[in-house]
């Protein structure tokens, strides 16, 4: 049978070394969250980059609270000419680079602004 001394210096060694795991446990998620705002940081960097590479960071903008203008967006009536992009947004397809070719349930303000951007050109 185990002495009641040697028990108190088990569980004093098993609390010591619970304490240390803790702290490094403590100190890895520190370094996740560290990584996750460098990540989210840059992955906002990127998204920016991609709107004004695609021309619609004006339509999506920050407005001080203000939404898009939906009423300039066409409309499916709209697009009934026979572009290739525009045939395949009313067939139900996306065309914007997020989803381009993933089903469409209802409309969709990056295709919307894509296909605005092709009329105009």
């Amino acid at each position: 049978m185990i002495s009641r001394g040697r028990r108190a210096a088990n569980i004093e060694r098993t609390v010591a070394e619970l304490k240390t795991i803790l702290r490094d446990i403590i100190l890895e998620v520190g370094e996740l969250k560290e990584r996750v705002v460098r990540l989210e940081a840059a992955a906002a960097q990127r998204d920016k980059d991609v709107n004004q590479d695609h021309g619609v960071s004006g339509l999506y903008a920050d407005r001080g609270g203000e939404t898009a203008d939906l009423a300039n967006l066409p409309t499916e009536a709209d697009l009934a000419s026979s572009s290739g992009l525009q045939q395949f947004y009313l067939e139900g397809r996306h065309i914007c680079p997020m989803a381009y070719g993933q089903e469409r349930n209802e409309g969709c303000l990056f295709c919307a602004a894509l296909l605005a951007r092709s009329d105009s050109q």
